[in-house]
């Protein structure tokens, strides 16, 4: 059997660039799900049952944040962050068996779309007990915030199911492409402007996504509450996280605005540009089973 770091090379090579783009994600998304992959691969346990696993495990770390006091909060982020790994290990398993099922999918959507509002709700809802802070601010900020989440994750997928229920229907009726025949491969589509890769603008934008990725919350968190009870002499009032939650919410609702209004301006580019990668592939499907013949 191959070893963690060729299992992680295998079917993950192709994600490293994108992957290794935001902070943590090599070390907590990709290298040490791999050792757990390669341990859970060697017993009977199937890729839904771990789907199942990392649900619940996320749903248990976030129901914890309800919880007064610091230990309970620490046990909570321990689980979700097992949930964050177990996301990946549960597609590794269905990858090396060649088994794989929409409900697996369709947990891991809920899971995505269930856990980080769950997490952000539940610390506002705790801390808002001891906090000197208004506590409408945080129960508020919290809640505009994780529903803000949940419609960036829905957001994401809006191409895949404005293609799906209306454009598949009739693609010409939308007018996208102009001068092309819709049903050529080589059709053209609008393109969102692009600013240079190795610009400093672009890296300071590119902060913003890091920000609202769960893995990266998850550690912000744990991290001002570990040095919150350290440091900070009135720790069990959570000064500092008060205003984490707070500023974490009206980033969140910032962030989903630009969001709507970017998707607004740059839909029909996208769902013609996914419509184009499916008949390419396709096309490609087509020319390997024409090959095998």
């Amino acid at each position: 059997m191959e070893s963690p770091r060729e299992l992680r090379e295998k079917y993950h090579g192709h994600k490293r660039k994108r992957g290794y783009q935001y902070w943590g994600h090599r070390f907590f998304i990709h290298i040490l799900p791999s050792y757990l992959a390669w341990v859970l691969i060697q017993t009977k346990i199937t890729a839904n049952q771990i789907t199942v696993l990392m649900v619940l495990s996320g749903a248990l770390g976030g129901g914890l944040m309800f919880m007064q006091g610091f230990l309970p909060k620490m046990i909570g982020f321990a689980l979700l962050y097992l949930g964050i790994a177990l996301d990946g290990v549960d597609g590794d398993i269905a990858r090396y068996r060649g088994v794989f099922s929409l409900r697996g999918v369709y947990l891991d959507d809920v899971q995505h779309l269930i856990v980080p509002p769950l997490m952000l709700f539940g610390l506002a809802y705790s801390v808002s007990k001891v906090t000197l802070l208004n506590p409408d601010w945080l129960i508020v900020s919290a809640a505009v915030g994780g529903i803000g989440w949940m419609i960036i994750k829905v957001n994401g997928k809006e191409p895949f199911h404005i293609m799906g229920k209306h454009f598949l229907r009739d693609p010409k009726k939308y007018n996208l492409i102009e001068g092309k025949n819709i049903d050529k491969p080589e059709l053209a589509a609008t393109e969102a402007p692009v600013i240079g890769k190795g610009s400093i603008l672009r890296r300071l934008l590119a902060i913003r996504f890091q920000l609202r990725q769960f893995l990266l919350a998850v550690l912000i968190f744990f991290s001002v509450m570990v040095i919150e009870r350290l440091f900070v002499a009135d720790y069990a009032s959570f000064p500092v996280t008060s205003w984490l939650i707070v500023g974490y919410g009206v980033f969140l609702t910032l962030h989903v605005i630009e969001e709507i209004v970017k998707s607004y301006f740059y839909i029909d580019g996208w769902v013609t540009n996914t419509y184009k990668g499916m008949i390419l592939e396709n096309e490609t499907l087509k020319q390997f089973e024409e090959d095998l013949k």
